[in-house]
């Protein structure tokens, strides 16, 4: 197995995914040592997601002003290919993202180009499912569910 020596679940996610081996985290500030992540357990509640945002109707694409986080060219594609699918996308420019910034919005999902880790860490904190870009080619069923693809932000 591997430790990783740091703060928050992204990170320590990105390994067990990477390595598909038992990742514990410790958090050097809070001094607390995780349980082994469940790497099989996040791929099913991020399959879940993927299922619940497949009926989408109407997009809201998320891409970030921020140096290092922009994929503003990433969200223009991923607006094409939805609205190639017959589906509506409205591409959402902003620099920090507070998901009650997009309560009320008439949307019926979310696709991150931001930080991976805004879906897969801070999912549940939305008001609708939110998926990384690979995760929202599979609901628009442009790539197949499995094998799971990790956003690599490549």
């Amino acid at each position: 197995g591997y430790l990783f020596l740091g703060t928050g679940r992204f990170h320590p996610l990105g390994l067990a995914y990477a390595v598909n081996r038992p990742v514990w985290a410790l958090d050097p500030l809070s001094g607390e040592l995780s349980e082994p992540l469940d790497r099989e357990g996040m791929i099913r509640r991020r399959l879940l997601t993927i299922a619940q945002a497949s009926g989408a109707r109407r997009w809201g694409i998320l891409a970030s002003s921020f140096d290092g986080q922009n994929r503003q060219g990433m969200a223009f594609a991923l607006k094409a290919r939805a609205e190639a699918r017959g589906r509506e996308a409205d591409i959402l420019i902003f620099d920090r993202l507070d998901p009650r910034d997009l309560v009320g919005r008439a949307l019926d999902a979310y696709v991150s180009t931001a930080c991976p880790r805004i879906a897969l860490d801070d999912g549940e904190q939305f008001p609708r499912p939110i998926l990384t870009p690979p995760e929202f080619l599979s609901a628009l069923g442009d790539r197949p569910l499995l094998p799971y693809r990790f956003d690599t932000y490549a």
